[in-house]
Formats: structure tokens, C-alpha cells, sequence
């Protein structure tokens, strides 16, 4: 059987390496075709050919197709909400099966593109795959979805962990460190992450109880300026400091007293199971999804916690991190004591050492080789059907993408004009069509349908603010 595995990339982020995984696992019993748009700098382990679907840049659906065809795709598993939508858009006659990395609702700013396009597309795939059960509940009970859903844990490779976890430290890390105990906190330097409230929270720590211990915070990301003015901004240069992501962070987890989580919204948090199998405890926000499955065995999402919580292989915080700003002092207190600290580690391990490959293997199989009759090859596209009945249509974006859409879609469609958020970008002419800014259509927005003409990077912030204007009329056109 030849399954195509799409995602964007193959050199960052947990859903690619997730893929990656998958690729290496799946190809003992299939032929295996990674279709990544971006095929350059790849730094994830994987099995199988590689097919670059990234020529037709933003319209991947022709190389799509072709490479479907060309490689006799029986099935076709795809992650993250792009690669999601261009699997279902560009279906033959192979099974669709769509993998669903992070809850969304929970995010900000809003993913408004992305809930959008699970609403408008998820129902046509033949099978979703949930990477945590709260993952599951969320699109059941929040998107409504009734697809089949089958929820399969990450794969993760423990000898590897345990491996690369006895090579030696980093000379600058070992300087902040020294001798003293250390925390640590590991993911996107973003909003989703609340490392600002993790400062906050460690600060405290430190100042009400006057010791010498450290917190690290390894990773990259846009806010890594201002998270170190905050940091000097708490007198806490000394305590809290930040370094780049590495690609072996499983040196420091091993060393730390615990790992950290503050996340706003997770999936399955890898970095959650790769310390406990080095025996690390948890100290983890109950965010949507994730913490509570996996220290605590905890499926139920219906109610939040409200108070740190001791579970089996961790300390649950409150979700809402300023309900209690001395949260996570209690936590850390909580393991100091040894035996309650000894027997979290222990579990940790124990839960691991159970982590059965052989069953995620065969969780996969089951998706992969069930027999479904309902496939369905055609779709009603929303997207197309909103700009084929629009009475006037305009082109959010000025940018090499907007470009693309008017290029691809100006035979088809009468556009009449382009659309930014600010008034300094506006003024002037794209294709002899004026370029304005999008408060400017506000007397017509029932009547004007708008092409999203960003690329996926800027999509969920103008998906979010034409919401927030009270456009409904919005098209998604990549096909």
C-alpha cells in the first residue's frame, strides 16, 4: 500500500517531527511518500521518498494531484490545518485521513483561519486522528465535529532521549547554572507559551523564599528581547535566564529538578514525555490538552482545575496562571519534598517504560487499513460557492501573495479592488485596482465577499480582524 504523509516541513515544530516519526515507524509495513512543500534544511529523522508538493506556491493543489497520481496514493495522512484542507481539496479516490496536533480555543490571538477552516472542511475527511484525547473532546464539543476520531498518542524515541541525555552541558548554560538547582522550561518564545507569566511566577519564588535556584529557559522566538527586559525589569538576571533552542535539550531536562509548563494550549506536549522518561516530575499548566492525560492519566476536560493539583507523575497548575500568583511558589515546595519528588520520578519512568510503540503502531494501522465505503469524492466547496454568488469582491493583501490570488483568479472573478489593515500601506494601484484600507468597505461588508490574500503566516490575524469587523463573507480560495 503507498501512503503520502503531507506536512510543510520536516526542520521544526512538533507536529514535523511528529510526521517524521510516522514515516519511520509506518514504512515496515508501507510504502512511504513524505510531501513536503518545503524539502530544504531538513532536520528530523524520516523514512520513505521525499516529494517537493512547494512549486505552485500558495496553490499547492496541482502538485498535489500530480504527485498523487504519479505515486498511486492508496492514503493520504496529512498535518496541521493547511496541509489538512489541500489533503481534502485534492482528493482522487484514496482515503483521507487528517491529524489534529493542538487545541485552538484556547489561543491568542485567535486562530481564526484555522477554526475556520475546521469548520468549512473537517467533515469531508474519512477519519481524524487527535494526538491527545483533550484534542478529541475539544472538536467534539467545540467545533461539533462527527467524523470518525481516533485519538493516538505521539511516538517517541526513548533510547534516543536517554542517549543524548548524558552529553555534557553547554559552557555558557553550565556559567548561569553552577551549582545550584534549576528548573526548567522549554518551547516557543510566543504568547502561547506565557513565559512572561512563568518570570512572574519564578520571581516571586525566588524573593519570597530567598533562595539560590535557577530557572532556564531554552528557546527561540520573537519575544526573546522583550522576555530578557522583563527579566532585568524583576532584578532577576541572576535567576531566569534564556538560551537558544538545542537540539538535544534532553541534557538539561536530565539535570532539572523539573520541567516546566505554562502553555495557554498544547496537543500532546513532547517535551512532557521526554522528561519523564528521564525521570523528571512535571510542573504543568492545565491547559487544553495534554498535562492532565499525561501526569495525572486524567481524560475527563469537562472542568478545569482551580488549585495546583499532586498528581501521579507531576503538580497541575491552575489553567488560569493569575487566579494564584503564588501557584507555581506551591508547586516547587510541594517537591521538595524527597519522597513525594522520588516516587513522581519513578512513576514517570514506569509510565514510559509502558509507552508501547508496537500499540501506537497498531492504533495507525487500524485507521490506515480500515475499510471505509463512504468516501467521498466530491465536496460542496463553500469557499467557491461564497465568491461565485458575491456581489462584489475584494482581495485582503498588497503582498507577493495577493499578487498570486489576482493572477490566478482575475479570469474568474470580477475584483475590484485590494484591501489592508493600515492607512499607510493604502493609496495606492495593483493591477490598476485601487489598494484600500478595509474599514473603507465597512458600509458594504454584507455584500462584498473577501479573499483571504496572505500567506499562512498573516492568515489567522486577518481571518480575526475581518471577524471582529463583521465581514462574514470569507474565502479561502487555495485550489
Amino acid at each position: 500500500m503507498n501512503i503520502a504523509i503531507m506536512v510543510p516541513s520536516l526542520h521544526s515544530g512538533g507536529a514535523e517531527r511528529a510526521a517524521g516519526l510516522l514515516s519511520k515507524n509506518l514504512s515496515h509495513f508501507y510504502n512511504i511518500f513524505l510531501f513536503l512543500v518545503d524539502v530544504e534544511n531538513i532536520a528530523y529523522d524520516y523514512d520513505g521518498t521525499i516529494v517537493d508538493i512547494g512549486k505552485g506556491w500558495p496553490f499547492y493543489g496541482d502538485e498535489i494531484i500530480r504527485a498523487k497520481k504519479k505515486y498511486s496514493i492508496d492514503v493520504s495522512i496529512s498535518f496541521m490545518e493547511e496541509m489538512n484542507v489541500w489533503n481534502i481539496r485534492t482528493r482522487i479516490n484514496e482515503k483521507i485521513i487528517i491529524s489534529v496536533r493542538c487545541a485552538h480555543k484556547s489561543m491568542i490571538p485567535p486562530y481564526a483561519c484555522d477554526e475556520l477552516l475546521i469548520n468549512r472542511w473537517y467533515k469531508y475527511a474519512d477519519a481524524i486522528v487527535a494526538c491527545s484525547y483533550g484534542v478529541e473532546y475539544e472538536l467534539v464539543n467545540h467545533f461539533g465535529i462527527k467524523r470518525p476520531i481516533h485519538t493516538i498518542y505521539n511516538y517517541i524515541n526513548k533510547g534516543k532521549i536517554v542517549q543524548s541525555a548524558d552529553e555534557l552541558f553547554d559552557d555558557r548554560v553550565k556559567g548561569f547554572i553552577s551549582d545550584a538547582s534549576f528548573y526548567i522550561n522549554i518551547g516557543r518564545l510566543h504568547i502561547q507559551k506565557r513565559q512572561k507569566e512563568l518570570i512572574d511566577q519564578f520571581s516571586s519564588y525566588v524573593k519570597r523564599n530567598m533562595v539560590n535556584e535557577k530557572l532556564l529557559i531554552l528557546g527561540s522566538g520573537n519575544l526573546r528581547e522583550e522576555l530578557n527586559e522583563y527579566i532585568s525589569s524583576k532584578a532577576m538576571d541572576n535567576y531566569i535566564m534564556i538560551f537558544p533552542y538545542d537540539s538535544n535539550p534532553f541534557k538539561y531536562i536530565k539535570k532539572a529538578r523539573a520541567l516546566i509548563c505554562t502553555s495557554r494550549c498544547e496537543g500532546l506536549p513532547n517535551v512532557i514525555l521526554e522528561s519523564l522518561a528521564l525521570g523528571v516530575p512535571v510542573i504543568a499548566s492545565d491547559c487544553m490538552a495534554g498535562p492532565r492525560e499525561l501526569i495525572d492519566d486524567n481524560l475527563d476536560y469537562a472542568e478545569p482545575f482551580k488549585k495546583i493539583k499532586i498528581c501521579k507523575r507531576g503538580i497541575l497548575l491552575p489553567f488560569d496562571l493569575n487566579e494564584d500568583a503564588e501557584c507555581l511558589s506551591k508547586a516547587i515546595i510541594e517537591l521538595k519534598n524527597n519522597d513525594l519528588y522520588k516516587k513522581m520520578a519513578g512513576n514517570g519512568k514506569r509510565y514510559i517504560d509502558k509507552y508501547d510503540l508496537a500499540y501506537i503502531n497498531s492504533k495507525w494501522k487500524a485507521v490506515i487499513d480500515e475499510q471505509n465505503d463512504e468516501i467521498k469524492c466530491n465536496y460542496h466547496d463553500e469557499d467557491k460557492a461564497i465568491l461565485d454568488n458575491a456581489k462584489e469582491i475584494i482581495i485582503y493583501g498588497a503582498g507577493k501573495a495577493a499578487k498570486q490570488y489576482y493572477e490566478k483568479l482575475h479570469n474568474c472573478y470580477n475584483i475590484l479592488a485590494f484591501a489592508v489593515s493600515n492607512k499607510e500601506d493604502s493609496g495606492g494601484y495593483l493591477y490598476n485596482l485601487p489598494v484600500k484600507v478595509i474599514d473603507d468597505f465597512l458600509d458594504d461588508k454584507n455584500d462584498i465577499a473577501i479573499i483571504v490574500g496572505t500567506n499562512w503566516i498573516y492568515a489567522n490575524e486577518v481571518v480575526d480582524n475581518l471577524n471582529r469587523l463583521g465581514f462574514s463573507k470569507i474565502a479561502l480560495p487555495w485550489f
